[in-house]
């Protein structure tokens, strides 16, 4: 009898122990599946098996690493292998999307024009807004053109290939400016060439690229002043 109770006594222990066991389990990976969704990254299991993602989530988590390698270090920082350890996945699943680190590098800086987009001035005048985006673009894109000068200098790209690789991928601000400018009747554009309109940032880029130093807001001046209004009359394009 004593037997008995002893031993059913050891099975109702066992089975609490069980439980205990099975509970704490399924608190650490409920926080394990937490903490994946709230940053993007992929939390180890509790045998050290990382937590699989796919598809949207995977790739933000790839391209999220490859930004920041390339803001911390430029192009010298960015390898597959890199990439893959600090968004916890595999060289293989990277080299999957993307064949190239140009091809990367182009879609890191997509995702990073997509999800940090700068806010487009609104001055009221053509002028004062055109001034406003130059001293926003110098800002937003130094890491870009810091990019930009590495792949010039060790890829050997072209200006072209450069503006195709690393700024084609802006938001719409230039546009959105004239386009503003020309519904208050400051300006008409209708065929002037859309080269001469991208010009002022086009300006401050190759300063940058060129002599490493970003314009001084007289520099920027200058240039709509003396270069990009004048070029605008030239085309008759000035109506205020």
């Amino acid at each position: 009898m004593q037997s008995d109770s002893t031993g059913h006594g050891r099975g109702r222990s066992a089975t609490r122990g069980g439980n205990v066991r099975a509970q704490a389990a399924d608190l650490l990976a409920l926080r394990s599946v937490d903490v994946g969704a709230r940053t993007g990254r992929e939390p180890s299991g509790s045998m050290g098996q990382a937590v699989r993602r796919r598809g949207e989530a995977l790739e933000n988590a790839i391209l999220e690493a490859a930004w920041d390698l390339l803001a911390e270090g430029g192009l010298a920082n960015l390898t597959f292998e890199a990439v893959a350890a600090s968004a916890h996945t595999s060289r293989s699943v990277v080299y999957r999307r993307w064949r190239t680190r140009e091809e990367l590098v182009a879609a890191a800086i997509s995702w990073q024009y997509a999800n940090h987009p700068s806010e487009i001035p609104d001055t009221g005048t053509l002028r004062g807004d055109l001034l406003a985006l130059m001293a926003i673009g110098v800002g937003a894109d130094s890491d870009l053109l810091t990019i930009g000068t590495m792949f010039l200098h060790e890829r050997g790209t072209s200006i072209d290939e450069l503006r195709e690789t690393v700024f084609a991928r802006e938001p719409a601000s230039m546009p959105t400016i004239l386009l503003r400018a020309q519904r208050r009747g400051e300006v008409n554009l209708t065929g002037v060439p859309e080269r001469v309109l991208n010009l002022p940032m086009e300006l401050v880029r190759g300063q940058i690229l060129t002599s490493g130093k970003t314009p001084t807001v007289q520099e920027n001046e200058a240039i709509l002043d003396e270069i990009y209004f004048p070029l605008l009359r030239a085309y008759g394009a000035v109506t205020g």
